[in-house]
């Protein structure tokens, strides 16, 4: 929550009101070509607990946050940057 809010402030005091953040997925691990480390965890309950505390935190510095990935993104084999994953 509080290095949200810290994120939040910086990007206020810039003039930024939304940030496309948190990362809302869970990974699958080390194999995991798309989410990787930008999911909290490979812990469903463990990534809602830190995507609730950065939307708080975000929230708390002004800051419109929108979590990204539907959740099922990080399972995928394929790079969703590279083709199309199914």
């Amino acid at each position: 929550r509080e290095a949200a809010r810290a994120s939040g402030a910086e990007l206020r005091s810039l003039g930024f009101t939304v940030v496309f953040a948190p990362v809302a997925d869970v990974t699958t691990g080390p194999d995991d070509p798309t989410i990787g480390s930008r999911s909290a965890s490979d812990d469903p309950a463990r990534v809602a607990a830190a995507v609730t505390a950065a939307l708080d935190g975000y929230a708390g510095a002004g800051i419109v946050a929108v979590a990204k990935h539907y959740p099922g993104h990080g399972s995928v084999p394929a790079d969703s940057h590279e083709t199309l994953p199914v």
